[in-house]
């Protein structure tokens, strides 16, 4: 890793002080190629920080089909413009903030909880 200025790796955080670091940043990136829908898009939707997120089916179905933050999977150029536009731009970035504010009821315990519900209930009338 090469110095700089605005990166810094910490190694493992303690998941209270990791949160509390993440509600201070102006956004969070997740430039996976393949995932299943990643808990840190979680973490950051309900802390109130915007995501620039790799335009992956489990990304897609975490953030919605028509999140303005997505960039094609390993094009670093598109992120980088992602996150300059959202610098310059107060109107995109009030967007994302406005569309991961949205999303953030679905990821609560709660909205959780009653899915997985409704899944079991399903499966189990599946096999009756």
């Amino acid at each position: 890793m090469q110095p700089r200025p605005r990166y810094r790796w910490l190694g493992p955080l303690p998941h209270a002080d990791a949160r509390q670091r993440l509600k201070r940043c102006h956004a969070m990136a997740i430039a996976s190629k393949m995932e299943g829908g990643a808990n840190v898009i979680i973490e950051a939707v309900t802390c109130g920080v915007p995501v620039f997120a790799s335009d992956i089916g489990g990304n897609r179905g975490m953030l919605g089909a028509d999140y303005a933050g997505y960039f094609p999977p390993g094009d670093h150029e598109a992120l980088a413009r992602l996150i300059e536009r959202s610098i310059a731009d107060p109107a995109f970035y009030a967007l994302l903030r406005r569309q991961c504010a949205e999303r953030a009821r679905l990821f609560a315990p709660g909205a959780e909880q009653a899915a997985l519900r409704d899944l079991v209930d399903n499966l189990l009338r599946a096999k009756m």
